[in-house]
């Protein structure tokens, strides 16, 4: 098989990350993260449950994790019940600052950047004496951004989308 093409790429970066932007993003963290605590690494647990004090994204998806894992009827790890009961108590409220919809979009953009650039190669960003393309070039085109956005985006990606 040829390697894809810009447009080849773009219009599967629209058709998996960007065209079906749900809106409930709490509800389709479903696509992004285990269902349960079952079939979650703990060490990728434990960054969610760190970075839920600060992160809208990630405290929702903690909720749903706990949530369905108590509906499955799995028991809890230690930290999950912690957080749980921490909640219950008042004493973990969801974080109340920064845009819920622009942090599901740019984890968004993370994956499909990080998506290009394991599944076709394509470098993350580009320097600034190229003009080969990059996953950011693909991302922006496909939703209708900047490149200086979606390579902030990237920039500012932590460290559940730096390399192993």
């Amino acid at each position: 098989m040829n390697d894809p093409t810009f447009e080849e790429m773009v219009e599967l970066v629209r058709e998996l990350y960007i065209d079906d932007d749900p809106t409930s993003p709490a509800e389709s963290l479903k696509d992004f993260y285990p269902s349960t605590v079952g079939e979650l690494r703990a060490n990728l647990l434990a960054g969610l449950i760190e970075r839920s004090e600060d992160s809208k994204l990630e405290w929702d998806a903690v909720a749903l994790i706990a949530q369905q894992t108590l509906r499955s009827g799995e028991c809890l790890p230690q930290a999950l019940a912690d957080w749980v009961a921490a909640v219950l108590a008042g004493d973990r409220p969801r974080p109340t600052k920064g845009a819920q919809a622009t942090a599901y979009r740019d984890f968004r953009w993370r994956l499909a950047i990080r998506h290009l650039q394991n599944e076709f190669g394509l470098a993350p960003t580009r320097n600034a004496t190229s003009d080969a393309d990059c996953g950011c070039d693909v991302v922006a085109e496909a939703a209708g951004a900047r490149y200086k956005t979606v390579e902030a985006v990237w920039s500012g990606r932590g460290e559940f989308f730096r390399p192993s």
